[in-house]
């Protein structure tokens, strides 16, 4: 996904819900791990789907990573204004207070 960001993989595809099964068995750190290399529309609708089933401590560290997306330098246009919509719907910046980007 890092290497080809433009291509469709589905919504959310085949290939997100195989690599879902490794909830709690690393997907989680591998994601992260790649929405700091290089962040992607699919990388970016991963994690808002982690959020989604997320809360407290781990739902914060996740917003702070989703923040960080549209600032990255390797984000396209595209995946910029994605992680700011996501963002938005998640609420302000005050529930995460001034940990990280």
């Amino acid at each position: 996904m890092e290497d080809h960001p433009e291509l469709d993989y589905g919504s959310p595809g085949a290939l997100v819900f195989y690599a879902e099964k490794f909830l709690g068995r690393g997907y989680e750190l591998r994601l992260e791990q790649s929405l700091r290399r290089k962040p992607s529309i699919p990388t970016v609708m991963m994690l808002n789907r982690l959020l989604n089933g997320t809360s407290g401590e781990d739902h914060r560290a996740y917003l702070v990573l989703l923040r960080s997306v549209p600032s990255h330098p390797e984000a396209t246009p595209d995946t910029r204004r994605l992680a700011g919509h996501c963002f938005q719907q998640f609420g302000s910046s005050d529930e995460i207070g001034d940990r990280g980007n």
